[in-house]
Formats: structure tokens, C-alpha cells, sequence
């Protein structure tokens, strides 16, 4: 068993005996440098391990290092030691090594296989759980597809980079691969006339940014020192901005941008009596009444509605932001709601529009309708045949929101506060978007206030208004074929 400085010559010559008709004798050599490096020498091969008095453990065999790679493995072995005499089991250490050749990609697995820390796709579902208790459904829903969460995924070859990965191994030049793969995704899908993925690009770094926010505040689960996110920066457009050019021209003008007409708001309405599914036309024609999301409709909760001695019925809600919201509801909107609290009163569910049919036997019934279902509704009307086909803006479930925003901010001028003040266009706000707090609310809808007088004054004039523009589709309808803007 001879001591030796293991060097090239030694493997040199280790290699020799094996070229020899005769197959060498057992033998191990010992290096002088590094305490517990050995090769053993035998019949059947030779292979790198670490010896010592209490450890006897296969590294590699033979020929999978070389001369390059003696004082990396010197280095390797001394990290080796130290994790068994602190009594850790060393074998995905070793494994690791040997598959990368790089001790901090060792020292890592090792971490993880220690539960000191998680692999990627680990640490991301752990984050995706948290996500879900934490953020809106919608928000936590979209962070799991831009994080490749979801099953089938289909970006699984841009999260190679990080795939496998120890998550305090990965740095912010490994991200930034990911994001310079979904920007290449990006390129090849414009270049085929689609989408050039710039908005899934930067969903995706939202995502990155909140993952890595909540690794980096629990290091005693996943062992970061920093978070390698906080230089990410999202993708800006670079558009073409030349006048003449035909595509820029078209994505940029006014009937590409513009709001929904009161042609289209008449004809939506109109389209919701073809619209089979009860509950998805409850939840379209409420949330055009509202002037509120799509998801902040469909999960309306049935105890958010509370009868009103004076304004009638009024809806206490909490939006995807987790902003509070009461909304003493017109005469068309409470109605709607009435309805639907008795039509869907047979299903077990505490949301005013349930989910009719699980997809699964494991679907949890006390659900409410997927808000796709719904919009899935409204892009059928869109279809040739449809009352919005020929539109040049596809209305969406967005634009009914966007509808009362431009209708009803030139018109708050007509609306004044508590101390007598006229509102301003950005008083729309107290309908779509404004935070009036838990508490607040809750006491609210019991009270008659001026302030939601203000906002039933509102809410009364948008319905009208909507309710009028079907009328006058209505009316057209039965004398010609109204043409949508061109």
C-alpha cells in the first residue's frame, strides 16, 4: 500500500498496468497530500475513494477524473471528511461531485439532502402553497403557470437553468438565463406572426421576484444568504414607431384602443339572453352592472350581500387586491343577485354563482364558477353570427370595466361629496378600485351615509345607462342590422 503524492505520472502508470495482458494485482495508493484520497487497484478495475479509519466510500471509478482534476478532488475530499465527522451522511455529496465536478454544486445537494435547504422545483411548490394563502386565487393561479408550476407545463425547457438546482445555489446569472430563454421563446413566436411573449416574460419575472423574496425570508428552509432576484428587471417593448408603417398604424389606433360603444354594451346585453349557462349570465350581466372584475364577480360570496332598509341590497366585497368595497347596488343589479341567490340555492356552496359541475370527484363543491367560463361566453358572442362579431376591439370581459370607466368619468362632475364638491374623473375609483377597509365596510352596510348615497347615485346612473343603450339596440335591432364601429 504505498504512500504517494498522487499526480499524472501515478495515473500514468495506474493506467499502464491495465494495458498489460496480465491484469494487476490488488493494490491502493495513498496520497501524501490529501489524508483519505486512495485509488484502489484491482482485477477487475481501479476507482477513486475516500479511506480512512471509520469511512470507506466509493467516489468514482478510474477513468472518470484525470490529471486536471487531482486537487479538485484533494479539496472535494476535505469537505467530504468534515460533513461525515459532523456525523452527515455523504453519498448525494458524493454523487453530485462526481456528476458535476464542481465542489459548491456538491456542497449544495449536500445542503438539501440534509434539509438545510431544497431543490428548485421543491422550493417552488413550497412557495406556490404559501402563495395560495397569500395572494388573490388569480394572482397565486398566474404565478404557478409563469413559474411552471402547473401540470404539463410547457416551460420546462426555459426553467433548465435552474432545473434541479440546490434553490442557495442559484444566482442571478442563472435567472437570468431563464428570462433571456423566455425572451428567445418570445422572438420565435413573433416570428411566426404570434405573440411576442413579452407579457408571459414579465409575469414570469413577478413571479421570480415574489419566490425568491419569500426564500430569502426563511432561511432556515432554504439557506439563502441574499436573493439573487433583486437586480431582475422586466422586458420593455421596442416598438417600431414609424407612421407609415401598416402595422403600427393599426395596433396604435383608436379603433384598436377605443372603449366599447353603446352599440356594443346594447348588443352585449342583448347576446346575454342567448347565453345558456344561467350562471355564467348572471355573473357577465352583474359584473356589467358593477363595473367590477370578472373574478371579483364569479367568487362573489352570497353573505357579501346584505338587505338594505334604504339603498336595498347592498354588496360588501373584497377584490383580487384584497381592497374592501361596499356598493349599494342599483335596481337591474339587485335584482340579479336576488335571482341568482334563489336559482343556485340547490347547490352546496356559500358563493352566490357555485360551481354547477366539479371536474373532478376530488373538486371541493363549495366552489364558485371558474371566471373562464364566464368570459368563455362573452368570446362567443364575438363569433360570426354573434352580436359583437365585427367589432374591431374583441370585447372582453375588461372592457365592460373599461366601459364604465370612460362613460361615467366624464360624468362625475354631476356627483358632489359630503362638503358639496363636485367629483373628478378619478372618482370613479370609489366603484372600481378604492380600499374603504374591513372594518369600515362592515359597518357600512348596515348604515345609510352619505357616502354611499354618492355611490348608489352612481351606481343607479351607470345601470341606466346601460339598460338604456340595450333599449336603443333594441330598438335598432328591429329596424335594420346595427353595424358595430367600424
Amino acid at each position: 500500500m504505498p504512500s504517494v503524492k498522487i499526480d499524472g505520472n501515478t495515473l500514468k502508470s495506474i493506467s499502464n498496468l491495465y494495458a498489460r495482458e496480465d491484469k494487476p494485482s490488488a493494490r491502493t495508493y495513498r496520497d501524501t497530500e490529501r489524508p483519505g484520497l486512495v485509488i484502489n487497484v484491482g482485477p477487475r478495475g481501479a476507482s477513486w475513494k475516500i479511506a480512512t479509519n471509520n469511512l470507506n466510500a466509493v467516489i468514482a471509478p478510474f477513468h472518470r477524473f484525470g490529471t486536471k482534476d487531482i486537487e479538485t478532488l484533494r479539496l472535494f475530499v476535505a469537505d467530504a471528511l468534515l460533513a461525515h465527522r459532523a456525523g452527515q451522511k455523504i453519498k448525494t455529496m458524493i454523487d453530485a461531485f462526481v456528476a458535476s465536478k464542481d465542489i459548491d454544486t456538491a456542497k449544495a445537494h449536500h445542503e438539501v439532502s440534509i434539509g438545510n435547504s431544497m431543490l428548485w422545483e421543491d422550493a417552488r411548490d413550497d412557495y406556490m402553497t404559501w402563495a395560495f394563502t397569500e395572494y388573490a386565487d388569480d394572482t397565486a393561479a398566474g404565478y404557478k403557470s409563469a413559474l411552471g408550476a402547473s401540470a404539463r407545463s410547457s416551460y420546462v425547457t426555459e426553467f433548465t437553468p435552474i432545473s434541479g438546482k440546490p434553490i442557495h445555489s442559484i444566482t442571478f446569472l442563472d435567472l437570468s438565463a431563464v428570462i433571456e430563454n423566455f425572451v428567445n421563446r418570445g422572438k420565435a413566436s413573433a416570428a411566426l406572426g404570434k405573440s411576442n411573449g413579452r407579457r408571459q416574460t414579465n409575469l414570469t419575472i413577478y413571479a421570480l421576484k415574489s419566490a425568491f423574496k419569500y426564500f430569502a425570508q426563511n432561511p432556515s428552509k432554504f439557506g439563502l444568504a441574499g436573493d439573487p432576484s433583486v437586480e431582475l428587471r422586466t422586458v420593455r417593448g421596442v416598438e417600431k414607431k414609424d407612421r407609415k408603417d401598416k402595422a403600427y398604424q393599426e395596433k396604435n389606433s383608436s379603433k384598436k384602443n377605443r372603449s366599447m360603444t353603446s352599440i356594443e354594451i346594447g348588443a352585449f346585453v342583448h347576446g346575454l339572453a342567448s347565453v345558456e349557462n344561467e350562471i355564467a349570465r348572471m355573473i357577465l350581466f352583474l359584473q356589467a352592472l358593477t363595473g367590477q372584475r370578472i373574478l371579483d364577480t364569479a367568487a362573489a360570496l352570497k353573505e357579501g350581500f346584505v338587505e338594505h332598509e334604504v339603498y336595498g341590497l347592498v354588496w360588501r366585497l373584497e377584490d383580487k387586491t384584497r381592497s374592501w368595497r361596499a356598493l349599494p347596488l342599483g335596481p337591474v343589479a339587485a335584482g340579479v343577485v336576488r335571482q341568482s341567490l334563489e336559482d343556485f340555492a340547490k347547490y352546496p356552496s356559500t358563493f352566490l354563482f357555485p360551481k354547477a359541475k366539479p371536474r373532478k370527484k376530488t373538486d371541493d363543491r363549495n366552489g364558485h364558477m371558474h371566471k373562464r367560463t364566464a368570459q368563455g361566453k362573452m368570446f362567443e358572442m364575438r363569433l360570426e353570427g354573434g352580436p359583437l362579431h365585427g367589432s374591431t376591439i374583441d370585447p372582453a370581459t375588461h372592457d365592460l370595466r373599461k366601459a364604465f370607466t370612460s362613460v361615467m368619468a366624464p360624468r362625475m362632475s354631476r356627483f358632489k361629496d359630503e362638503n358639496g364638491e363636485p367629483l373628478d374623473r378619478e372618482d370613479t375609483k370609489i366603484i372600481t378600485h378604492r380600499n374603504e377597509g374591513r372594518d369600515e365596510t362592515a359597518t357600512a352596510v348596515y348604515d345609510k351615509n352619505e357616502y354611499l348615497d354618492l355611490k348608489y347615485a352612481i351606481l343607479c346612473n351607470w345601470e341606466e345607462y346601460v339598460m338604456r343603450c340595450y333599449s336603443d339596440y333594441v330598438v335598432k335591432l328591429s329596424s335594420q342590422q346595427p353595424a358595430l364601429a367600424a
